[in-house]
């Protein structure tokens, strides 16, 4: 009896080791297969995180890129304005110069017309003075001749002088120095 009961023991110690290592490896196997979801779970979230971390980390290297592309395109907007400023600034001062030399080129030339024009006025002015001369000289001998041919009428006789022959030739010089004179001038 004894080793029918030993045997009956064992045989439901057995049994119940069966059964609780049945429930152990059950218990197990559901804790083994809550903590690979856990851990799936969290290489999910850890991917994710590492994705988002690498997407931030590019935006912020696309960011400070793109804020050094605008810094240098300020930096040479502002050179090339400096440029383009110097580069009108020369302009204008060789400009300047041209534009005052050519004032100064077309003033002499001005001056030089202005006196010629004023010259060729005295000139003329000086003609017409000597031809008013020699009209008033050509009115005044007809004049005396016309005086002396009336008193000889009303005398009878002849107060005409003789004219030296000399005369004509002085007139001839005269014309000749004044002909010269107008050509030096």
């Amino acid at each position: 009896r004894v080793a029918a009961a030993r045997k009956k023991v064992t045989k439901d110690a057995t049994a119940a080791n069966k059964r609780a290592a049945k429930a152990a490896s059950r218990a197990s196997a559901k804790s083994s297969a809550k903590l690979k979801a856990l851990r799936g779970r969290a290489s999910t979230a850890r991917d994710r995180a590492n994705d988002l971390a690498e997407t931030a980390k590019h935006q912020v290297n696309h960011a400070v890129a793109k804020e050094k592309v605008l810094a240098k395109k300020v930096e040479l907007a502002a050179k090339a304005e400096l440029d383009k400023v110097a580069h009108l600034a020369q302009s204008a001062e060789n400009w300047m110069k041209a534009r005052t030399a050519a004032d100064t080129k077309k003033l002499a030339a001005l001056e030089k017309k202005l006196a010629k024009r004023l010259r060729a006025a005295q000139r003329k002015t000086e003609a017409r003075v000597r031809a008013a001369e020699k009209k008033a000289e050509a009115r005044i001998r007809a004049i005396t001749k016309k005086l002396e041919a009336r008193a000889r009428k009303a005398l009878g006789k002849s107060t005409a002088k003789a004219k030296p022959k000399t005369k004509p030739k002085a007139k001839a010089k005269a014309k000749a120095k004044a002909k010269t004179k107008a050509k030096k001038k």
